[in-house]
């Protein structure tokens, strides 16, 4: 008999700005639709999630005639984590002062005795499909020992086997990391998971969950709680708004913009976030028009959006591996495009970029990154959404309310933006 793949599902966290608790219910409905979908998957033994919220207790009950689906509950920090089946609760061991990421998945590998491991954030595949589980199972069962990533510069979703080889390496205090220690310290072959939407789409940011309410395959979960809208007036909109419809992208080619064909920046439609993305995203597909695409953005990627798409492109890609070569941690991140903004000024930039495109997408992490830049989550999060007001870092006030203001639809986010999400 072929031994079982088992999933272990990191998801907690957040801070206390009302953006960063919406996000919170976000990932966790994102999460519980994995979950659903995981259960039905030959080959998967547990399910085991990691978080620090007790509401998981709760939400989990339907699913947990599941028989293998376990809660791992953090019973303060460290190492010390709860767990039980269903949604059972046992004691851990002494907490720890802080939260670490890889000491808590060596603890729960060794308390379950696991040996085959796929390891993910809970909003990690959104729209994971049964034949890229399948294909995580299959190289597990058949092909190790190794290490598969779905990013080897940045990985979120990992598998791995012997899962005891995270007893000889240094443990990393992210996932990010984690592929290339198995490897460098552990002697794992390293290689890269299929390149599918479904293992490479992750729900980091706001944005990130604007782009997945549009898509079809979204879950059913996670579809009802965007379709409510927030506790954020920018993001009260109605259900039906959250469908791409039959008209949402040109059937026509048009000529280029004019700047009277560009929405005025005073008008609501210009900072609504999900209309900035309906709008960025029509210019795709618009043979006449100039998109801009910067942040980390991978050659793959970069010929996927060269084939998929009818307009011309501009790429700037600079800092990939900014998370997994320790620069966000060191404070050694350099941004040219950063460089460039700090010399001209904001305003002027996207006046600049304005006068040679017709949208933008940006991933704005390597320019809050740059120079030893230490931007918090809550204003990360308030940039992508253009909520200027809930900003508190003046640097990040002012680009985010030009971006805001550019004559042309700029969208902010993360990672995935410009690479999955596109």
């Amino acid at each position: 008999m072929t031994a079982a793949v088992d999933v272990v599902v990191f998801e907690g966290g957040g801070g206390p700005s009302p953006v960063e608790q919406w996000f919170r219910r976000v990932r966790q409905a994102i999460a519980l639709d994995v979950i659903e979908r995981l259960a039905g998957i030959d080959g998967i033994g547990h399910i085991i999630v990691c978080t620090d919220d007790e509401a998981w207790l709760d939400p989990v009950a339907p699913s947990a005639r599941h028989r293998r689906l376990l809660i791992a509950l953090d019973d303060g920090g460290g190492t010390g984590w709860g767990s039980g089946l269903g949604t059972g609760r046992g004691a851990g061991p002494a907490a720890a002062p802080s939260f670490h990421w890889g000491r808590r998945l060596w603890h729960v590998v060794q308390e379950h005795r696991l040996e085959r491991v796929v390891v993910m954030g809970g909003a990690s595949a959104p729209l994971l499909t049964e034949s890229d589980m399948a294909a995580i199972v299959h190289v597990l069962q058949h092909e190790g020992p190794g290490v598969w990533a779905n990013n080897v510069h940045s990985a979120d979703i990992i598998a791995f086997t012997p899962a005891s080889v995270l007893g000889r390496i240094d443990l990393p205090a992210a996932d990010n990391a984690l592929p290339y220690r198995l490897r460098d310290q552990g002697g794992l072959p390293l290689r890269s998971l299929p390149r599918t939407l479904g293992l490479t789409f992750d729900v980091d940011t706001p944005t990130d969950a604007l782009i997945l309410a549009l898509h079809p395959r979204a879950g059913s979960r996670v579809k009802k709680l965007l379709a409510e809208g927030s506790p954020m007036p920018f993001l009260s909109c109605e259900a039906g708004r959250l469908h791409l419809e039959a008209g949402w992208l040109p059937s026509e080619a048009r000529r280029p913009h004019s700047e009277d064909d560009r929405p005025h920046s005073m008008d609501a439609a210009a900072s609504d976030p999900l209309d900035v993305l309906r709008r960025a995203g029509a210019a795709l597909m618009d043979r006449w028009a100039e998109v801009w695409i910067a942040g980390r953005v991978g050659g793959h990627q970069l010929r996927l959006f060269d084939e998929m798409t009818r307009c011309r492109l501009r790429v700037f890609s600079e800092l990939r591996g900014l998370k997994s070569l320790g620069l966000l941690d060191l404070g050694a991140a350099v941004s040219l495009m950063a460089t460039w903004i700090d010399a001209v000024g904001p305003e002027a930039f996207f006046r600049q970029l304005a006068s040679v495109c017709d949208a933008a997408f940006i991933d704005t992490r390597p320019l809050f990154a740059h120079g030893g830049r230490r931007v918090s989550t809550a204003d990360r999060f308030a940039s992508d959404l253009f909520a200027v007001d809930s900003i508190q870092d003046p640097w990040v006030r002012r680009w985010t309310a030009a971006a805001r203001d550019a004559s042309i639809p700029v969208v902010l986010g993360g990672h995935s933006l410009v690479t999955s999400g596109l």
